[in-house]
């Protein structure tokens, strides 16, 4: 649900008392995890305490530094404010799904979505590669050929159904391309409407086999990881002229391929230090999130990718237990004044008691109100929220790896304060 941009008092009423009830949580004061919650941020609206609309914000704030939700997205972001500027607002399905542009009609987000996305595995390309970045690009090259054959072939088997088989979606014109179709039509105009995506993982992993160090340890890697992702960037914006479908390249969230692709690899090539020797790949251009790096670094160190991922990105920043509403708003004060990111969670750990609904710190394994031992966590995985326990195994072993972006460098929030 993509809030904050109300178009009259009576919208912005509905977008305060909704996250007044979610700031409420469940039955008990529970954590909700869904919906996942979107608050997009505008200087003239609400950013700045003189915009009339302030007072969301500051409520935003306030709801994710207990609840973790919403997310927030940058609306001044260059690539953003272009479709702002012509009266589209821009909106996105978490980390899964951004699209504004099209080909084929008009721009915008309503009744169109990712169709569908094929991911890349970069460490293997980077692996093979061995430290030789002309061959590198060769095997990324042949990779989104595959991608676009694979895709194609989805265009193609999808165009078969007719609108009959979609009654819902198709049937009552709510995917735009469907607009005076008939039962017995091919569904080929909303596949033209929707988007083709072809994501990636582990861009951390696959510099550092090409180079020795990750995009977080040095410059010229830091060059290298943004010179990768906007060769796929080039690529498929090159799609969209020869298909005339619209294409876009995906931050791929990697849920479960995060811990698949890495155990393929490690069967084949073994424990690569810094590539395959954990668990996991990292979340498609993130930092390793083991790695020691400030909020403002890791803030301007992912910023670029998003707007290279038009398909969908996300970037968030690690805190220890619950971060005050001002902490929140300090950190997205920078990141969307100072740089061109989009879209940021603010990630904790979030317990409470199943029990009774009391939040607890973290560690603790005893209700302090009730006694009870029936602990709860909640995690955010990429840009959705989850129980604990219902993490993949890859995912599982991410979370055990996180570290604070305040741990192990000194006065982190301070950083950001100074800017």
């Amino acid at each position: 649900m993509n809030i904050g941009i109300p178009e009259s008092e009576d919208a912005a009423l509905v977008c305060e008392i909704f996250l007044k009830e979610y700031e409420k949580g469940l039955g008990k004061g529970e954590q909700p995890v869904f919906p996942n919650i979107i608050f997009r941020v505008k200087k003239g609206v609400n950013r700045e305490k003189n915009d009339p609309y302030h007072y969301l914000y500051k409520l935003a704030c306030r709801v994710a530094s207990r609840r973790m939700n919403p997310t927030f997205m940058n609306l001044d972001a260059d690539f953003n404010k272009f479709y702002y500027d012509q009266g589209i607002t821009p909106a996105t399905m978490g980390c899964r799904t951004y699209i504004c542009s099209n080909v084929n009609g008009e721009a915008g987000t309503k009744g169109r979505g990712n169709i569908a996305p094929v991911t890349v595995n970069l460490p293997r390309i980077g692996i093979l590669a061995k430290g030789d970045t002309s061959k590198f690009y060769k095997l990324l090259y042949a990779k989104l050929e595959l991608s676009r054959e694979a895709l194609m072939h989805r265009y193609n088997v999808l165009k078969k159904l007719r609108v009959k088989d979609l009654p819902f979606v198709a049937g009552q014109g709510l995917m735009m391309g469907s607009e005076g179709l008939t039962d017995n039509d091919s569904i080929e105009p909303i596949l033209k409407n929707g988007s083709w995506a072809i994501g990636f993982i582990g861009l951390a992993e696959t510099i550092v086999a090409i180079t020795g160090k990750h995009h977080g340890e040095s410059e010229d890697s830091r060059k290298l990881g943004v010179e990768i992702i906007s060769y796929i960037r080039d690529y498929t914006d090159k799609l969209i002229q020869e298909t005339k479908l619209n294409w876009s390249t995906y931050a791929t969230p990697a849920e479960g391929l995060s811990g698949k692709f890495i155990i393929q690899d490690k069967a084949v090539f073994g424990e690569i230090k810094g590539v395959t020797d954990k668990e996991y790949y990292t979340n498609s251009y993130h930092i390793p999130v083991g790695y020691p790096i400030s909020i403002k670094e890791k803030i301007d160190i992912e910023a670029p990718y998003h707007k290279l991922c038009n398909g969908g990105h996300i970037s968030y920043i690690e805190l220890d237990d619950y971060p005050t509403a001002e902490i929140i708003m300090d950190i997205l004060d920078y990141a969307y004044k100072e740089t061109n990111i989009s879209y940021m969670g603010i990630n904790f750990h979030i317990r409470y008691c199943k029990d009774c609904g009391t939040y607890l710190q973290s560690g603790v394994q005893k209700c302090s109100k009730c006694g009870s031992h029936s602990i709860q966590g909640i995690s955010r995985v990429t840009g959705y929220l989850s129980l604990d326990e219902r993490f993949g195994s890859g995912k599982t072993a991410e979370r055990a790896d996180r570290i604070s972006n305040t741990d192990n460098h000194t006065s982190a929030y301070s950083d950001i304060l100074k800017v």
